[in-house]
């Protein structure tokens, strides 16, 4: 089911599919000769503000949880936390420049036979070669080691968007929860030399 659209451009509003909400769409134009426009959705399952021009967008907020970012691939439909993204700058023209932060909450995965609660990731956002490209690292305690002393969980996560809605997702961490060595498999995920990896590529369409 595709997204679907109504009212006007200055104030219309947005249904998305599969049941995942209802968003409200409200744009001013600020500048006629740059083209610069501020827009700003409201509603469920996500939020979105900022500036966006000819060739450029600025001040750019959005927040969502995992889940909206609708990723079709089924070893990924456990994959949960809150996204907050905060963009200062994002330039279209080539070289394409991008100054901006993501942070991710709560990360957690969460299959029927095995669940594991992860760190926040937070890392920069960049662009190249008309690539926007986030890359994210965190680390949380685990279990403890047999000397009193916790083990790290830690996790890398690189998220690479193109312009035509393609996506790549690689996705390595490592966890001593029980039950991985058994699950992980099932799911896809790679065991290289103690780091579970999974590679991702896909197409966003609305």
């Amino acid at each position: 089911m595709a997204v679907t659209f109504g009212g006007t451009i200055w104030n219309g509003h947005a249904v998305l599919p599969d049941g995942q909400g209802y968003v409200d769409i409200s744009t001013n134009v600020m500048d006629w000769d740059t083209g610069i426009m501020q827009f700003e959705t409201r509603g469920a399952p996500f939020m979105a503000k900022g500036n966006i021009g000819w060739s450029a967008m600025k001040n750019i907020r959005i927040t969502a949880p995992v889940g909206a970012l609708a990723i079709r691939d089924a070893r990924l439909y456990g994959l949960s936390g809150d996204v907050k993204i905060g963009l200062s700058r994002l330039t279209f023209r080539d070289p394409c420049q991008a100054d901006g932060t993501i942070v991710v909450r709560r990360v957690a995965m969460d299959y029927p036979d095995w669940s594991w609660q992860g760190p926040d990731l937070t890392g920069p956002i960049s662009c190249q070669n008309k690539v926007l490209i986030f890359n994210m690292t965190g680390q949380a305690k685990s279990g403890e080691n047999g000397g009193g002393e916790y083990e790290r969980d830690d996790i890398n996560m690189t998220l690479g968007v193109h312009a035509s809605g393609r996506y790549d997702i690689d996705l390595s961490f490592i966890t001593r929860e029980a039950g991985a060595n058994i699950a992980l498999p099932l799911l896809g995920f790679d065991n290289q030399n103690g780091r579970w990896q999974l590679t991702e590529r896909g197409q966003w369409t609305p």
